[in-house]
């Protein structure tokens, strides 16, 4: 088996990279005045629908309808584990394994805590000289 030029393989990953990077900033800059638009336009459309006290409205080309996400992120975390815990209001938190945290633990008993599942993952990742 023959080796490949780990060097031209090097420089050619990093080329790449550069490429795609360039064809990436030039579609954002090509896009964005389209985005804009059709952000101004997707506020008209909610406007309207929450002045009309209406969910969607359906035309013959389309219907616009109003989805709603919600997000909670913590501000202050001493405060939010201090309500939770006197509250014993659990379902307000996520549940899930730390991944670096079962790491060290995978590493120091080796084997991950019952009940979790826990994989290692390689990529190479290239760097520029």
């Amino acid at each position: 088996m023959q080796f490949p030029d780990m060097g031209k393989r090097i420089k050619q990953c990093i080329e790449l990279r550069d490429k795609i990077k360039a064809i990436k900033k030039k579609h954002t800059e090509e896009l964005k005045p389209y985005i804009e638009v059709q952000d101004q336009l997707e506020g008209m459309l909610l406007s309207w629908l929450n002045s009309m006290n209406s969910k969607n409205v359906a035309t013959e080309h389309g219907t616009a309808y109003i989805t709603t996400r919600n997000s909670a992120t913590v501000a202050d975390m001493e405060a939010f584990w201090a309500f939770v815990q006197e509250k014993q209001a659990y379902d307000l938190i996520d549940k899930r394994a730390n991944a670096p945290a079962v790491a060290e633990f995978v590493e120091a008993n080796g084997t991950a805590p019952p009940g979790v599942n826990f994989r290692m993952m390689q990529d190479v990742n290239v760097r520029r000289a």
